[in-house]
C-alpha cells in the first residue's frame, strides 16, 4: 500500500506507512520484511532528497541482509548506498570548492572541480534511476 501511495505522488503517506510496516516487522522479528521496509524507506528519502534518512534505512537494510545471507538485497542495497554518495560526495566538493575560491586557493578550488567532473556525468543517471 505504501508503494501505492509513493507511485501517487503521496510520499509522506508512503513513508508513514512503510514506518507501521517497519514496526510489525520489527515485533514479529521478521529479518526480511524489516530489511525491504528499510530498503524501501531509504528509497522514498532518497527521491525525497533526505540523504541522511536515506543513509540510516540503507545500511539499516544492508546489515540485515547480511545477516540474511541475502546476496540480492545486499547488491541492490549496494548500489542504492553508491548511488547515494555519488549524489552528497558532488554536494561536498562543491562545498569544498566554494572554500577553496573563498581563501584564494586556486589549486585546491581546481582539485575539487576536477573531481566534480566526471562524477556529475554519473550522477544525473544515478539521480534519474529510482533506487533499486
Amino acid at each position: 500500500i505504501g508503494g501505492l501511495h509513493s507511485s501517487m505522488g503521496d510520499s509522506k503517506r508512503a513513508v508513514e506507512l512503510h514506518q507501521r510496516a517497519l514496526a510489525i516487522a520489527q515485533k514479529s522479528k521478521n529479518a526480511i520484511l524489516e530489511a525491504t521496509t528499510h530498503s524501501s524507506i531509504g528509497r522514498l528519502r532518497f527521491e525525497a532528497r533526505e540523504w541522511e534518512e536515506a543513509h540510516f534505512h540503507f545500511h539499516s537494510a544492508l546489515r540485515l541482509f547480511q545477516q540474511l545471507g541475502d546476496k540480492k538485497g545486499q547488491a541492490n542495497t549496494l548500489l542504492n548506498i553508491g548511488k547515494l554518495n555519488l549524489v552528497t560526495g558532488e554536494q561536498l566538493l562543491q562545498s569544498a570548492a566554494a572554500l577553496y575560491k573563498e581563501i584564494g586557493d586556486s589549486e585546491g578550488e581546481r582539485a575539487a572541480l576536477d573531481l566534480i567532473q566526471p562524477a556529475a556525468e554519473e550522477i544525473p543517471k544515478a539521480a534519474a534511476q529510482k533506487p533499486a
